[in-house]
């Protein structure tokens, strides 16, 4: 079913009183019990608007989806204000239930810390391309690598020209498939981040850096499709 305005209208209306719904932190010693009953109580009232159905974690996917689309669209009119130096902006602007939206997210929720800025993937590499020649011919600081089917001491020996292995995840099994792992130049500061934990109960495979002294953090992940409902991935994430 397509979700329409008048969803959002009335998700947006519970969320005023229940910003948790929006913030994913349910605290207190039976906060996911709450949590898990408000979120049932929410999806009764998505369908009884008579647009169709959706289950609990299909509106939860829906919400978290719509969260990040809108903190997306945010930031691309940020970065065009910032370009034209505030004149017009060539972008469609927020409508208005997207900002009642970021207005529940708060400052820090949409826009992160002062001073800490969302990167992204500057480049994708995903064509069956040879990665050297692509390396040689392009000049990059970082390092991302998804799928590198290595365990951990085969890794080490992986040699990738001025490049160093800062944070790594791998699977204790032979040949396994899977793998991440973040290198970086020697003019890059970085300092890896302990984060098995993390892919363990997530069942996920994560890893992060650090660079020193500039509040910027580097992550490499890969999760995959048949690991559950990842709507509850992200928003551990975000936490």
């Amino acid at each position: 079913m397509r979700v329409t305005s008048q969803h959002w209208e009335e998700f947006l209306s519970v969320a005023e009183r229940h910003p948790a719904l929006i913030t994913s932190k349910f605290n207190g010693a039976q906060g996911k019990a709450k949590g898990n009953a408000l979120w049932t109580s929410v999806a009764t009232k998505l369908n009884s608007l008579g647009f169709g159905e959706k289950c609990v974690a299909e509106w939860r996917r829906a919400v978290t989806d719509w969260k990040s689309k809108t903190k997306a669209k945010a930031s691309r009119l940020r970065l065009s204000s910032s370009q034209t130096g505030g004149g017009p902006v060539d972008a469609t602007p927020l409508t208005p239930l997207e900002n009642k939206l970021l207005l529940l997210m708060g400052k820090k929720g949409f826009e992160g810390d002062e001073g800490v800025k969302e990167m992204g993937i500057l480049h994708h590499l995903h064509n069956p391309l040879n990665p050297l020649v692509f390396l040689s011919e392009n000049d990059f600081d970082v390092l991302c690598l998804c799928e590198h089917w290595l365990v951990y001491n085969d890794l080490l020996q992986v040699n990738i020209s001025n490049f160093t292995l800062i944070s790594s995840y791998c699977r204790e099994l032979t040949n396994s498939h899977g793998g991440v792992a973040i290198y970086s130049q020697s003019n890059v500061k970085l300092t890896g981040v302990n984060v098995d934990n993390f892919c363990v109960s997530q069942h996920a495979e994560f890893c992060a850096a650090e660079i020193d002294e500039k509040n910027t953090v580097i992550v490499s992940v890969y999760r995959s499709s048949s690991a559950g409902d990842i709507t509850i991935f992200k928003e551990q994430l975000e936490r």
